[in-house]
């Protein structure tokens, strides 16, 4: 009984050692960032995870088409608004050639909200089943590069070079109309 006890608590801190490593420690691009990324320069490349199948991914995997990074926060009413607008705007992604991640804030800006799946489900439950979207969760240093200062609805386009072309710490409900103009110009 002893031994299977130590057991667990061997497997509990491995797991938690390794939960540590993914959301706090990320040096594959050197020292945390600790500004917002400007429009021109190369997306800062940091860690997260599927939220459809648990699959760790960086943000260099997304290149070669533009892809919309969202961040969000699953206990803003913004960003439900802003997930009920992209339910009713996910096929003009789709028909530019956008991939959408929209990405679960770490650790929810430190409250408690729902999972990103539920969150998405509730108020965008027509996204899953477009191939540009998918959901996910944020590692430590990507919500650190993309919004150090814990905005709520934050976004990114990038351009299938890497590179950002557009940004706007407004959430997506107010301001998708500039979203899509900068889209149409891609």
């Amino acid at each position: 009984m002893q031994k299977r006890k130590m057991t667990y608590v061997v497997v509990g801190i491995l797991v938690v050692i390794a939960l540590v490593y993914f959301f706090g420690i990320d040096n594959s691009s050197g020292a945390s960032q600790s500004f917002m990324p400007p429009v021109g320069a190369k997306a800062p490349n940091h860690s997260f995870i599927y939220a459809s199948n648990g699959t760790v991914a960086n943000v260099s995997s997304l290149g070669g088409k533009p892809v919309l990074l969202w961040f969000v926060a699953t206990w803003c009413s913004g960003c439900a608004v802003g997930n009920e607008m992209l339910n009713d705007n996910i096929s003009y992604f789709k028909n530019k050639g956008v991939d959408v991640i929209e990405v679960e804030l770490y650790r929810d800006l430190g409250y408690s909200g729902a999972p990103i799946s539920s969150f998405v489900k509730e108020y965008a439950p027509n996204v899953t089943s477009y191939s540009n979207f998918r959901s996910a969760i944020s590692g430590y240093n990507l919500s650190l590069a993309y919004d150090k200062d814990g905005y709520l609805d934050i976004y990114y386009l990038i351009g299938p070079n890497g590179k950002i072309l557009y940004e706007n710490d407004g959430s997506l409900a107010a301001t998708l109309k500039e979203l899509k103009s900068k889209v149409n110009s891609l």
